[in-house]
């Protein structure tokens, strides 16, 4: 029994023993040298979302979305282009001036004035274009001509950027600024006040594409959809709108065809990749090269999203 109770505690030493030493949380693991290969796939949680957010997503291709694809070669790898605002893999200053910053022995960048970053090693003396002249707590001094009325200013010091004040601290209103402020009524500013019913409610005014109270279908076609006994508008086939009522059968220009479960079933050539032609519809689903031609697929059978363009310095 005593062996066996040394031979566990033994085991209980060593498994505390053999951690793994902790990992740095500033240290910053290169990236391989080399192209960078297609890498994200569909299943990341980035994946189906906008152009413009810095992932290739399903979807995407250089064609559509410049800014967060590269262009590949027939490996699926990313080709360094000079000029496209990413510092490449095989780019560098002397080679790319225009993607790649020039850097400083620790690895930053330069500062540059007239690149419109305040940079560190820039300040309003040295760059006043990029930089502000600060107060002594760090904050913007604050400039008239700006359009934003800073503290430090008001209306008498600068009436451009800080309007005129009641004694609410309010602005005072001004007639045909678009917003029917506290003292402004119809018959003070027309412009930026309605009409009002006694309720306080605007007049009705046909032909503002809204149906208030007071309009209806008879009234003003153009405000007020014609209506079902419910209340509901009754369904226009031809507006683009599965409304109730329609089908495909009714109204195949507004309603799909559908699967059982109620979802659109895939139409091949429609320009969008949905669920179901991954594999079956290259038209939709193929990444495409420069010259629009179908690009092989990378990382599997489906199309995966691209790797993520993250800039590299030097």
């Amino acid at each position: 029994m005593r062996q066996v109770l040394s031979l566990a505690l033994a085991l209980l030493f060593a498994s505390c023993t053999s951690e793994e030493p902790p990992v740095d949380p500033h240290t910053v693991e290169e990236p391989p040298a080399g192209p960078r290969v297609v890498a994200l796939q569909a299943s990341d949680p980035h994946a189906g979302t906008s152009c413009g957010n810095g992932l290739c997503d399903v979807g995407e291709e250089y064609l559509s979305c410049a800014n967060d694809c590269c262009q590949t070669d027939d490996s699926c790898a990313c080709v360094a282009v000079c000029g496209n605002g990413f510092c490449d893999d095989n780019e560098t200053h002397g080679s790319c001036p225009s993607d790649c910053c020039e850097v400083t022995p620790d690895g930053h960048c330069v500062p540059t004035c007239g690149n419109g970053f305040c940079e560190i090693g820039e300040d309003h003396a040295s760059c006043p274009s990029e930089c502000c002249e600060t107060l002594p707590n760090g904050a913007c001094a604050p400039v008239c001509g700006n359009l934003v009325c800073q503290t430090g200013e008001d209306h008498a010091s600068c009436p451009s950027d800080c309007c005129e004040t009641l004694p609410s601290g309010s602005c005072v209103p001004v007639c045909g600024d678009g917003g029917c402020t506290d003292g402004e009524d119809h018959a003070s500013c027309p412009s930026d006040c309605c009409e009002t019913l006694p309720s306080g409610s605007c007049v009705p005014v046909c032909g503002n594409g809204t149906c208030t109270t007071g309009e209806d279908h008879a009234s003003c076609p153009s405000d007020c959809c014609e209506t079902l006994p419910n209340g509901a508008c009754l369904p226009v086939c031809g507006n683009l709108f599965c409304e109730a009522g329609e089908s495909h059968v009714s109204c195949p220009s507004d309603c799909c065809e559908t699967s059982p479960n109620g979802a659109c079933l895939p139409v091949c050539g429609n320009g969008s990749c949905e669920e179901g032609e991954e594999t079956s519809c290259v038209p939709d689903c193929c990444r495409r090269g420069p010259t629009g031609a179908c690009l092989p697929v990378c990382g599997g059978s489906a199309p995966a999203a691209e790797a993520h363009r993250v800039e590299r310095r030097g």
